[in-house]
């Protein structure tokens, strides 16, 4: 049976990181001409999401002045220095309204756009799993989409978001969608990354 189409759909997009592979913010790393997060937050919006919100953290105020303009929510982590887990909690408690979808990414996906995040809630609202996770050439990516029914299970720590126990503790709630589009799975964590980019920034084969 399909998973009923979303009308609302929020994204929590998780922004709080030290960077400290990195050396430096890398979220205000200029990417195409603007700060990353602005260009990852910016897609978000362009595929149609009802809502999308920014966890922040650290540096706080130069990451919000980056998406500023853009019509999304920015919610502090102050917890940020915990981790991935306590920045998503933060994003889906500040979630304002009764949503069927939402998706959770991160900042530092540097290719990752509208068409691809379409290309995601389709797959979901295929699906007759509640959790979708995309994959490319067997590697995990992001965002992961949920049915906001799931939400109450992760903020109460029932659901593991982390993608591996995520999906090895609920196998029958997840749909691990195999795709040959690598914008899924590239992100930015290290100054090797950073300088890779270009060679890896072609589009999808299919």
């Amino acid at each position: 049976m399909e998973t009923p189409k979303s009308s609302y759909s929020a994204a929590v997009v998780l922004a709080a990181g030290l960077s400290s592979r990195m050396g430096r913010q890398k979220l205000l790393l200029e990417i195409d001409g603007m700060p990353l997060i602005r260009k990852v937050a910016a897609a978000y919006c362009a595929a149609g999401m009802s809502e999308t919100l920014v966890v922040t953290g650290h540096e706080r105020q130069a990451v919000e002045q980056a998406v500023a303009g853009l019509g999304v929510r920015c919610v502090f982590n102050p917890d940020y220095a915990q981790g991935q887990a306590a920045s998503i909690r933060a994003g889906l408690a500040a979630l304002t309204e009764a949503c069927d979808l939402v998706l959770i990414g991160l900042g530092d996906m540097p290719l990752l756009d509208a068409a691809d995040i379409r290309a995601l809630r389709q797959r979901w609202a295929a699906s007759a799993q509640p959790i979708c996770v995309p994959f490319c050439a067997g590697q995990r990516g992001h965002p992961i989409a949920f049915a906001a029914g799931q939400i109450e299970a992760i903020l109460a720590g029932r659901l593991r978001v982390g993608q591996q126990r995520l999906i090895e503790d609920n196998p029958e709630r997840v749909d691990c969608w195999e795709s040959d589009n690598p914008h899924y799975v590239i992100d930015i964590d290290t100054p090797a990354d950073l300088s890779a980019l270009p060679a890896r920034a072609g589009k999808p084969t299919g």
